[in-house]
């Protein structure tokens, strides 16, 4: 397999565990798994540089929650098995 195609596959495992981790950890919050409902934040708030012309701000912000955490996980795994050489 080539090198583009592996590194397309990491990348659309990346993307289904964050897509598909979000949509369901609303799901599991009033059930006995509400911890993969749980969240944490990090990163830093945005700072702002005023150039009295022009006004720049610069910040980022990642939210991840123990379901997407878990399926990327799960798909780390099977990347690895699909992979192997």
């Amino acid at each position: 397999m080539g090198p583009w195609k592996k590194s397309f596959y990491w990348l659309a495992s990346i993307i289904i565990s964050i897509v598909v981790g979000n949509a369901l950890a609303p799901t599991f919050s009033g059930t006995a798994f509400s911890w993969l409902a749980q969240s944490a934040n990090f990163g830093f708030d945005p700072i702002a540089f005023n150039l009295t012309v022009v006004k720049f701000s610069f910040g980022l912000m990642f939210t991840v929650n123990a379901c997407q955490a878990a399926i990327f996980v799960i798909c780390a795994i099977v990347y690895y098995f699909i992979n192997r050489d």
